[in-house]
């Protein structure tokens, strides 16, 4: 039998609202034996370790020092730089990456944006590969559309159900 320790881990987790690619870092939250047994988090982490290609401009929640801002207050030594990092590397990859806001809280899924990437022609490439089809995307559209969702409704976190 299979035990879901999910909540020991703190698992990278890929899926899609199309046309955008997500991660998501779980920092412990238990999630569901579907999500949690199945490979295709992993097999998608070998994908972009090996999809070369350059890396995307990204940007950081702008709210992002706030949102955390906790975080100094439960540890003076929090490194903000050492903390971003993985969240700038998968949206290098061209993905949002979101973190979760309340680590100390078991059961809570409250997440938030940390990093995401300044779309360009290049994108359009990386959904072609992984759907397999030769689409083209309005990345300029898109770049307006994050940019009014970031600035007007990321300013807290907000729920995930994994």
């Amino acid at each position: 039998m299979k035990i879901n320790n999910s909540s020991d881990f703190d698992l990278d987790l890929f899926f899609r609202i199309d046309p955008l690619l997500m991660h998501v870092a779980t920092a412990g939250l238990k999630v569901n034996d579907e999500i949690f047994f199945n490979r295709a988090n992993n097999n998608f982490r070998n994908f972009l370790k090996n999809f070369t290609q350059t890396p995307f401009e990204y940007k950081l929640n702008p709210f992002l020092q706030e949102i955390i801002s906790f975080k100094r207050e439960i540890n003076p030594n929090f490194d903000f730089d050492l903390y971003t990092t993985d969240f700038i590397t998968y949206a290098q990859f061209g993905l949002f990456s979101f973190d979760r806001t309340f680590i100390e809280k078991n059961g809570d899924n409250n997440f938030h944006l940390v990093a995401y990437p300044i779309l360009d022609e290049s994108y359009s490439k990386l959904i072609n590969r992984i759907n397999n089809n030769n689409n083209s995307l309005d990345y300029n559209l898109l770049n307006n559309d994050i940019g009014q969702f970031v600035n007007n409704y990321n300013n807290h976190s907000f729920r995930f159900n994994l």
